[in-house]
């Protein structure tokens, strides 16, 4: 095998409509077989090392600011989708994440919730829990609002077991259908669809988008990249930086005002 047989694999895979970020991930399988080949001396050398691969654009991020926040919270706080998001935009949790928290992970008197799992819809085998996208779990503690939001999700949901007594089916999760069984990721698509029009919100936002709005809004408010990156549990803070760095085009300009303002103000002391 040569580099030219991994770069016209890269080159059909691309043609074929596979996106850029798919060929990546093929390209990485085989650079990591042929690392295991050299060092199993199977091979002289790794042939997937010089190939050249498409660029993965940029996807633009989509946040809301502080109106827009308040407007979905208000014009969906009567429907069943509410709790989601809320708990989307104050913690910033990943959709599969969200859909697999279960009550044992929420902590009402050490005021967080502890991310252990995430759902994902395989093809053939529906809805699979499984670790997070790091293999980390995480604490994200939540605020007044996330915490009553949630208490009054566990009421409604005793409420429905209470109405369902005898229904062995409910797993003890925070989001979960009327049995009691993890929402399908369509039915959350449907909600929150619908949640987004009636606050009036571009119909190309996602529920994603609301993890961004999270991250976002707390750098924009001043809290440290670190905390961020530990709550949006990414595996290193450049990866937080890379994604918000853009994200927040007010963040430069507060800083240019800043700096204008204390080198042409009147002196003052240290402090």
């Amino acid at each position: 095998m040569s580099p030219v047989d991994v770069q016209g694999l890269c080159d059909r895979a691309l043609a074929q409509g596979f996106a850029p970020a798919t060929v990546h991930l093929i390209h990485a399988v085989v650079q990591k077989a042929l690392a295991q080949a050299v060092t199993w001396q199977l091979v002289p050398r790794n042939a997937a090392t010089h190939v050249e691969l498409p660029r993965i654009p940029q996807r633009t991020i989509a946040v809301l600011d502080r109106a827009a926040v308040r407007r979905l919270f208000e014009t969906n706080e009567s429907r069943p989708v509410y709790p989601l998001l809320v708990l989307a935009v104050l913690g910033g949790l990943r959709r599969g994440e969200l859909l697999g928290l279960s009550w044992a992970d929420v902590d009402f008197d050490r005021e967080c919730v502890i991310v252990r799992r995430s759902l994902t819809q395989l093809p053939g085998r529906g809805l699979v829990s499984g670790p997070t996208k790091t293999h980390q779990e995480r604490r994200v503690d939540v605020g007044p609002l996330g915490l009553e939001t949630l208490r009054q999700q566990r009421a409604r949901r005793i409420a429905q077991q209470r109405r369902d007594e005898g229904d062995e089916s409910d797993r003890g999760l925070v989001f979960a259908n009327d049995e009691g069984r993890p929402l399908q990721f369509s039915t959350v698509h449907r909600w929150i669809k619908a949640a987004f029009e009636r606050a009036g919100l571009p119909p190309t936002m996602r529920l994603h988008d609301l993890r961004h709005t999270h991250a976002s809004l707390l750098l924009a408010r001043g809290h440290s990249l670190p905390v961020v990156s530990e709550r949006l549990g990414h595996r290193t803070k450049t990866t937080t930086a890379n994604l918000y760095a853009h994200a927040l085009p007010t963040s430069q300009r507060a800083a240019a005002q800043d700096l204008d303002a204390y080198l042409a103000g009147p002196e003052m002391p240290p402090g």
